[in-house]
């Protein structure tokens, strides 16, 4: 048979009874836990002593009535539990398989249904109180009823008194009287039982609906979300010691990610069973707390909400452990949210070999981180890039020397956001003010622009201040005498000696010489 014609068939035999869960692959992962004994710490007894094996966290969280309802003999020894079923229930092995791939998966496989089976599974739904798997399975079953098989399927569900499966069942027969002719399948229900056929006919109770409609919501994903919420803590079997903090969860759950997830189980615990348990370290260098808090609410209910930051070290540890849907959530969030504390990581992730069997999305992390990160330099914490590969310092460098030349800014303003293109960032409003501008420095007169010194009446007309003296007319140049130093002020005569303590220091010297020759 086909794929094609398979999944015609798949559909035609109720697989749209059965709402489509999140996503397939919890399905698959939850259902592989089925009758496993690795980490099992529940078994059922069937009539015949069969065990199938099951978990206590799951079943409590998904059918809490199978601790009590339908068990002869329950005993526990070392945290394991064995249920002891009635014999009087119609439970068989089979039976019991696909109620408990029910509760793991949500769904129900009717490819391999019969009308039967679905009978005993009824019977199991109502003691185990899943309203959504019985409200599913009448609903199978009065789409398969007709003429030929509704005599058997009726003596059935009478005899193994499944009144839920009764009910649909008499309800075809009274509105096909029809039926009530043939004296072969009269024969099949018995005297007794045609009867009752008998006088409801003339009751004429409430019909059902033509179509019976599944009014229960499959919770399987809510079921698992309480279990990592709240009944974690009290039935948790392993923890993690990450970061300094104890994180709890399930062994079986833990372990139904991958085979290279459940390979970590298998290291020894490091700590003491009696003082506060055995605890096992994540083989993940790097790996934060919220990460692999990440990680187990997508492992438990397929929780997508995961942050950027833990994205990027998510993404190099599905590679590793075989976890191909949650590398893809991851690999859309880093693409969709680059931020300041996150691009640098991203970037480390781009050029990280993992990236290679996706070169399209590694191109458009390195484009899109690259662009970002120029855009907000001012703003990103740049300590990270000195443990990072050479490679990314040097493509990040060339991208700001890129957009230098082509006259973008590579800043942002103080508001944080970007500066346009071809304009530098304005300078924030606490900068200090510029310092205040110093005085000319005198500039000495070049030897053609020397102006000559006043005379006397000249600086008595102009009231004792220095002016200088402007030719009114061309003259012929002459020889020019030096200007006077400039100890000499303008005011004094040319040639005069301005009289200080250095004149008065000579007078004594000389003074002093010429009392000494009167003397000799």
């Amino acid at each position: 048979m086909s794929k094609k014609q398979k999944g015609k068939k798949g559909k035609q035999q109720g697989d749209d009874l059965v709402p489509p869960s999140r996503t397939a692959s919890l399905k698959i992962d939850h259902r592989v836990l089925v009758n496993d004994r690795t980490y099992a710490d529940l078994f059922f007894i069937l009539a015949d002593r069969k065990e199938i094996a099951a978990h206590k966290a799951i079943m409590c969280v998904r059918a809490p009535n199978c601790m009590s309802q339908g068990v002869k003999k329950k005993r526990d020894k070392k945290n394991v539990t064995h249920l002891e079923l009635d014999p009087s229930l119609p439970i068989n092995e089979e039976t019991l398989l696909r109620s408990l791939e029910y509760c793991y998966s949500g769904e129900v496989n009717f490819e391999t249904l019969t009308p039967s089976l679905a009978i005993r599974m009824i019977a199991v739904a109502v003691v185990y109180g899943l309203k959504h798997f019985e409200q599913v399975l009448r609903k199978y079953l009065q789409a398969r009823l007709n003429h030929d098989n509704i005599f058997g399927l009726l003596r059935e569900a009478n005899d193994l008194k499944v009144a839920s499966a009764k009910e649909v069942l008499m309800d075809y027969a009274y509105k096909n009287p029809v039926i009530l002719g043939n004296t072969e399948g009269v024969n099949i229900l018995g005297i007794g039982l045609f009867q009752e056929v008998v006088v409801l006919q003339q009751k004429q109770p409430q019909k059902l609906a033509d179509v019976l409609e599944v009014t229960e919501s499959e919770n399987s994903s809510k079921h698992f979300r309480h279990l990592y919420d709240l009944e974690r803590k009290n039935s948790a079997d392993i923890q993690f010691r990450i970061e300094g903090k104890l994180i709890l969860c399930h062994k079986c759950i833990f372990a139904s990610a991958s085979p290279q997830v459940a390979s970590i189980l298998l290291q020894d615990p490091q700590g003491d069973a009696k003082k506060g348990g055995l605890e096992y370290i994540l083989p993940v260098p790097g790996f934060t707390s919220d990460a692999f808090e990440c990680l187990l609410k997508w492992i438990y209910y397929r929780d997508t909400n995961v942050k950027p930051a833990a994205s990027t070290q998510l993404i190099k540890f599905c590679k590793g452990f075989n976890m191909p849907e949650l590398k893809q959530v991851c690999e859309n969030v880093v693409v969709d949210n680059i931020q300041t504390s996150t691009v640098l990581s991203i970037l480390e992730v781009a050029y990280n070999p993992v990236m290679e069997d996706n070169p399209i999305l590694r191109k458009r992390l390195k484009h899109n981180a690259t662009k970002f990160f120029t855009q907000n330099f001012y703003n990103i914490d740049l300590t990270p890039i000195g443990t990072m590969p050479l490679a990314i310092a040097a493509d990040l460098l060339k991208a700001l020397q890129e957009d230098g030349k082509n006259g973008r800014s590579s800043a942002v303003n103080m508001t944080g956001q970007p500066s346009p293109p071809g304009h530098a960032p304005p300078a924030p409003s606490h900068q200090p003010p510029p310092p205040a501008a110093r005085p000319a420095l005198p500039v000495s007169p070049s030897p053609a622009a020397v102006m000559a010194y006043p005379t006397s009446s000249e600086t008595e007309s102009t009231g004792g201040g220095w002016q200088p003296v402007r030719p009114s007319a061309p003259q012929t140049p002459q020889t020019h005498v030096p200007a006077a130093p400039p100890s000499t002020l303008p005011s004094e005569a040319p040639g005069t000696m301005r009289k200080g303590k250095k004149g008065k220091k000579e007078k004594k010297v000389k003074e002093g010489k010429k009392g000494k020759k009167n003397k000799k």
